[in-house]
This record gives structure tokens, C-alpha cells and sequence, in this order.
């Protein structure tokens, strides 16, 4: 039960990890799409 709590617990912080990082990239990349 540890290791599946676990395994939900660092599938989460991936989550939020990539949902922030998408959200700072996004204008980013928004630019970038422009001004190509």
C-alpha cells in the first residue's frame, strides 16, 4: 500500500510539474509562433 501511495504521490508532483512549466513556456512559445 506504501509503494502504490507513493507512486500516486510522484505521479502528482509530475503533473503539477509539467502544468506549471506548460504554463511558463506557453507565452514563450506563443511569441516565438508569432514572429516566425
Amino acid at each position: 500500500l506504501g509503494l502504490l501511495i507513493t507512486l500516486m504521490g510522484v505521479s502528482l508532483l509530475a503533473n503539477t510539474g509539467l502544468h506549471v512549466a506548460g504554463r511558463k513556456m506557453a507565452p514563450w512559445y506563443e511569441a516565438r509562433r508569432a514572429a516566425a
